[in-house]
């Protein structure tokens, strides 16, 4: 199964060009998302340390991350293992309607599309260290976040 799911992982990053515009970054930005999911749903909490260090998580600047809503804390993030652990202060909006950012993807998740919805933000690119426009998709499992963008 693991040695599918590489196959999968690595047939869907050739060629990459790791743009919103590029569906097959999108596609992989999902099944990275799923993949967590599935990883938590199957090994508990000891899939967050597989998630965040075992580099199966992450291409390039597509990467997964868990976060615990209640909390607004990052419990695993492939390409920022320092995040692990932090409380997330990052606001998504320009207005006083603007929520926390882990908040509003709980919104999107647990909304009106349950297997999961995209969401727009603006979040640092490791790769460039800059901050830039991301959109991640999002999905719920036992009240935790799981999810994985592309940045644009």
């Amino acid at each position: 199964m693991r040695a599918l799911i590489a196959a999968v992982i690595l047939v869907c990053s050739a060629g990459a060009a790791h743009a919103w515009g590029d569906r097959d970054d999108r596609k992989e930005a999902r099944f990275l998302a799923h993949m967590a999911a599935t990883m938590y749903e199957r090994n508990g909490e000891a899939a967050f340390d597989v998630i965040t260090s075992s580099g199966r998580f992450i291409d390039g600047d597509i990467y997964a991350f868990v976060a615990d809503p209640l909390n607004r804390e990052i419990l695993a993030h492939a390409a920022t293992p320092a995040l692990v652990g932090t409380a997330i202060t990052a606001r998504v909006g320009e207005d006083e309607d603007d929520m926390n950012i882990i908040d509003a993807m709980f919104m999107k998740a647990a909304g009106e599309y349950p297997k999961g919805d995209w969401i727009k933000y603006e979040w640092l690119r490791p790769s460039t260290g800059q901050t830039e426009e991301k959109r991640s998709y999002v999905v719920l499992r036992d009240g935790l976040l799981f999810g994985s963008g592309v940045y644009e």
